[in-house]
């Protein structure tokens, strides 16, 4: 219950995973990965009093490789390539509509019955043209904005780490998402930026002195430029965009 709304469903993720490592001789240790994820009758919130909509079935895959200290170097580096696709998008017009007569209604017939309290029938007939009015007007993009995208997204992610000695390391990631890709990653201590969702490109440049085996001081630059709108949501009208942000941030991390 991250987002304090007690209305939110449970989810249901399928997850499936395979992994090995590659016989490539001298590039060294290194990992690939494939990963499938479904996530049916996926859940979004969509506020009071809507609370939360069964939006549609989500899928993804997934191609990860890692390969460290490469031909014996200090130098270690990783690719990842993502998919994303929505399917069998629920139509919750009549949820929606029904939300905005019944809010567009209480708060007609409420004022209303204060300014006129012996309306009566008037007050009544009053408070439903205005409430079918606001139906009319915000349902719309209110249906809009809560209406899974079906199309293909994708995703590359890209990065490299040299490490000069043990204290000393510098690192360098790259990632793209397309027009409508989406990622379950969420922010976390790791990405507080949340990266990984953004839907354009975004560029990591880090350096990293590690204390001792349990401290780290790591300071950074990213920038973020975004090409679409909507990065962090599988629903929702997607616009162009042409925005860019500037993240410099020092982060203390301790490994317990």
């Amino acid at each position: 219950n991250i987002s304090g709304d007690s209305l939110i469903d449970d989810a249901q993720i399928w997850l499936a995973i395979a992994e090995t490592k590659l016989p490539l001789g001298d590039m060294g240790d290194n990992l690939i990965m494939l990963s499938a994820v479904s996530a049916p009758d996926f859940n979004v919130p969509a506020g009071s009093p809507l609370g939360n909509l069964n939006v549609g079935d989500l899928t993804f895959a997934n191609l990860y490789f890692e390969n460290n200290n490469a031909f014996g170097s200090n130098f270690s580096w990783f690719g990842s390539l993502g998919y994303s696709k929505g399917s069998n998008a629920k139509d919750n017009s009549a949820a929606i509509n029904s939300a905005i007569y019944a809010s567009a209604y209480a708060q007609s017939f409420g004022a209303l019955s204060v300014t006129n309290p012996l309306g009566g029938a008037a007050n009544v007939a009053t408070a439903t043209l205005a409430a079918n009015g606001a139906v009319a007007a915000n349902a719309p993009s209110a249906i809009a904005a809560t209406r899974l995208n079906e199309e293909d997204g994708w995703a590359i992610h890209l990065g490299g780490r040299y490490d000069f000695n043990k204290e000393w390391k510098l690192g360098y990631e790259y990632f793209h998402g397309s027009k409508y890709w989406y990622s379950l990653t969420t922010r976390s201590a790791s990405d507080p930026l949340g990266k990984l969702r953004t839907r354009g490109d975004v560029h990591d440049l880090y350096a990293i002195y590690q204390l001792d085996m349990n401290q780290f001081l790591r300071l950074s630059w990213t920038r973020f430029m975004y090409d679409y709108s909507g990065s962090g949501q599988p629903v929702g009208p997607v616009t162009s965009l042409d925005d860019e942000v500037d993240h410099f941030m020092l982060t203390y991390n301790v490994r317990f």
